[in-house]
Formats: structure tokens, sequence, C-alpha cells
């Protein structure tokens, strides 16, 4: 019993390949410079996303610390509380009326005003855009998947290639295999082209090298004697050899004797 129960103890080793399997199915598992190389990009992912989550960390504790007021607001709106109502409650209907009243701090509400709406403005204008290009995207990937005879599977892989990169790039963050495959596919039609040239020089070569090999029989020599077979002399009249009575065609009744005279 506690021997079936050692052999069910998955090692760490295992654990991590099942877990990365998970995520990355299509991974050679047994290239273990393709699995390094992965737990490589996934190591400096989360630095990247670590150093990001803590710049944001640093950044909320000092406004925090500049007024604590700000940090409870934070922790109020975490629970569903109107914010408005919050700078009501902490800073006092009066305050705010007074800092709308300035004339300073009223040039500032309205330039700050004027840029809201222009996101606003901007944000429902790339709204209406996105689901434009998205039609248009996922059509131009079907006509693609057509071209080339991929699958439905090959389709949607590619989709969520697609979508790993464009996340990747909000953050600036290009893996090796993403320029890998964006090289590959700069070159991919030199490499076509390079190839169907080096096929086209082998053909030749090898017509060249089978013509070599032909045997050639020179005008005026008798073909030789005995054996049987077909070939061509330089008129190209087809000669069929039987033995010693060899006739140049079918319907030349001239034997070898007689074809002797007439030279």
């Amino acid at each position: 019993m506690e021997d079936e129960e050692k052999q069910d103890v998955k090692s760490k080793k295992q654990q991590l390949i099942e877990r990365m399997q998970a995520k990355k199915p299509d991974l050679n598992y047994d290239d273990e410079e393709a699995l390094y190389g992965s737990i490589y990009d996934d190591y400096a992912d989360y630095d990247v996303k670590l150093k990001g989550y803590k710049e944001n960390e640093e950044k909320l504790v000092s406004a925090f610390n500049k007024d604590p007021r700000v940090a409870s607001m934070f922790l109020a709106m975490t629970k569903g509380e109107n914010p408005l109502l919050y700078l009501i409650d902490n800073f006092g209907q009066e305050e705010i009326r007074a800092a709308l009243d300035d004339p300073e701090m009223k040039e500032k509400i309205v330039e700050r005003q004027n840029a809201y709406l222009e996101r606003q403005a901007k944000n429902s204008k790339l709204e209406e855009e996105a689901k434009v290009n998205i039609t248009v995207s996922l059509d131009a990937l079907e006509e693609a998947k057509n071209d080339l005879g991929c699958s439905d599977e090959d389709a949607d892989k590619a989709f969520e290639l697609f979508a790993q990169i464009q996340e990747d790039a909000i953050v600036d963050k290009v893996t090796k295999d993403t320029w890998i495959m964006l090289l590959k596919g700069l070159n991919h039609d030199i490499d076509i082209e390079n190839a169907a040239h080096e096929a086209e020089i082998k053909g030749r070569n090898a017509k060249i090298d089978k013509d070599k090999k032909k045997k050639t029989i020179p005008d005026g020599i008798p073909p030789q004697l005995g054996g049987q077979g077909a070939l061509e002399n330089k008129a190209g009249k087809k000669m069929v050899i039987e033995g010693a009575l060899a006739k140049y065609s079918d319907d030349d009744s001239d034997d070898i004797w007689a074809r002797g005279k007439k030279v």
C-alpha cells in the first residue's frame, strides 16, 4: 500500500511540466533548449509585470501619504461607495464649492473637463473603429485560412497568437519566438524563390547528365550485331536491332546486306 502511494507522488519536475503543458500544449518538452527557453521567457515576463506593479504601488503609496483622505476614498470605492459623495463627506461641500468658485481653480477645472471630453470622444471613436475592424480582420483571417488550406483549428491558434502578441505589445514585450516568426515571414518569398531556382538548376544538371549517358550511333556504322534494342540515328530514324538483320524501321524492307550495297 505504501509503495502504491509513493508511485502516485509526482516529482516537482513532473508537476512543473504538467502545469506548463496546460498553458503551452504545443511546446516540445523533450527539447531541453525549448523547455528552458520557455521557462526563461516566463520569468522575463514576470519580471516586467512585477516591475510595473511595484511602480504603480509606489505611486499610490506616495499619493496616500500626501493626503490620507485619498487612501480612504480608494478604500471606499472598493466597497462600492460613490466617490462624489465621499468627497463631500470628507472634504466638505464648502471646500468643494470654494474650489469651484476660485478663478484660478475654475480655469484648471475647465481644462480638465475639456480634456476629459476629448478622451471620451476619442475612446468612443476608437470603440466604433474597433467594432468595424474586428469584423474585417476576422474576414481576412478566413480568407488567409482558405488560401493556405489551413483548418479552423489552425485559424483559432493564429488568432490566439495574435491576441498574445497584442497583449505583450502593450508593455513593449516581444519574445524571441515572435521575432523569429516575423523575420521568417519577411524572408518567406525570397526563400521560396531561391528554392525554386535551385530546383530548376538541379533539373537542368540532371538532364545534361542524362543526355551525356545516352548511347549514340554515328552515321555509316552498322549497329552492333547480336542483342536486341531500339536506337535512333542522327536523322531521327528508328533502328530496330534484331541480330544481323537489323532494320531502320518496320516499313524499311532493306536488310543489312542491301544497305551495304547502297553505300
